[in-house]
């Protein structure tokens, strides 16, 4: 199943037979005059699918086919083109995982996986996914407390609507109200693009693995070149320049005789969705201050849950997966 809800399953395989049999039954989906990339339409109209492909490092570890239909409704079309949004993006975030993984993973000859290098890895998404047997209860309470949570997102959106209008004033207190539908614009696996600049370029000076620097190393990569600003004009498309300005805005606070000066606390947080994948380039997201910082540690995870939105943290973890079935594939090979 996709972040979305939709299933994709793979089809049966039949060579030609199957084929024809799909041409009689299905043909592309069209609109405005031109057919839509891998959408079909039945012909009698009462069904839309679609197809998408996942290879894994460009194919070389393999490339399979996945089918999807529902219903013929608005509604349902709309679902079917964010779930293939959403597939390409996973696809894209988890290819390269994989791909800067595999430096880390290799042996100190390079013509193989170290197998400890590669258990330690595959530990941690495992924990990054609460699939780690190591500790079964955490993992159950977590997932208790993330169902229960999401009884809470009206305090999200007031928390929300409290903060923006003691910034911005009453009238404007609904311009960063979450919008589900617009939160991936504020995760970094978002942009493909930005996650392979920032690993070329991390990896110029530091390894990855040590020190725990891609944190840093991404927080100064997106408030260069108006990245930043970009993702928060897409996800909240009612704030103004004059706004995002003022929560990019880091004033030095006055400094009292014989201290330094210290900026003031940050409004806007580039942060890890999951502590555990600490140094997985999709796992960074983009908060309002108090979503990272006003709840406990208890709830902290929770509120990263509510904020950046189902999808979102369905999407975060879907890579998680992808890349996990990755290297295993990549291991099976080389065994």
């Amino acid at each position: 199943m996709s972040a979305s809800g939709v299933v994709w399953r793979q089809p049966r395989s039949g060579g030609s037979v199957n084929a024809t049999k799909f041409r009689q039954t299905w043909k592309p989906y069209v609109s405005e005059g031109e057919a839509l990339q891998n959408l079909y339409i039945t012909n009698t109209g009462d069904r839309i699918g679609a197809f998408r492909t996942r290879s894994r490092s460009g194919g070389f570890f393999g490339r399979e086919t996945f089918w999807a239909e529902l219903e013929n409704t608005g509604d349902n079309l709309g679902l079917l083109l964010d779930a293939l949004m959403s597939a390409e993006r996973v696809e894209d975030a988890a290819n390269l995982e994989l791909d800067d993984a595999m430096q880390d993973l290799e042996n100190d000859d390079g013509d193989g996986l170290d197998a400890e290098r590669v258990k330690a890895y595959e530990k941690k998404l495992l924990v990054g996914l609460d699939e780690d047997d190591s500790e079964p209860e955490l993992s159950e309470i977590r997932k208790a407390c993330i169902l229960e949570s999401y009884k809470d997102v009206g305090e999200i959106k007031k928390k929300c609507e409290e903060f923006a209008e003691k910034l911005f004033g009453p009238e404007r207190k609904h311009v960063l109200v979450p919008n589900e539908k617009l939160a991936h614009f504020l995760w970094l696996g978002n942009y493909p693009d930005w996650c392979d600049e920032i690993m070329r370029t991390f990896r110029s000076y530091s390894h990855r693995r040590l020190n725990g620097r891609l944190l840093a190393h991404v927080r100064k990569f997106l408030k260069k070149e108006g990245r930043l600003e970009s993702m928060l004009r897409n996800a909240y498309p009612d704030l103004n320049g004059d706004e995002i300005k003022i929560l990019l805005k880091q004033e030095k606070k006055k400094k009292k005789k014989g201290e330094k000066g210290k900026k003031s606390p940050s409004l806007i947080h580039i942060d890890h969705f999951l502590a555990q994948l600490s140094d997985c380039t999709f796992n960074f997201v983009v908060m309002l201050n108090f979503a990272n910082i006003l709840f406990g540690a208890t709830n902290r995870f929770l509120a990263k849950n509510l904020y950046v939105g189902r999808d979102v943290a369905k999407q975060i973890r879907e890579v998680a997966v992808e890349t996990l079935n990755g290297v295993r594939a990549v291991k099976a090979a080389y065994d």
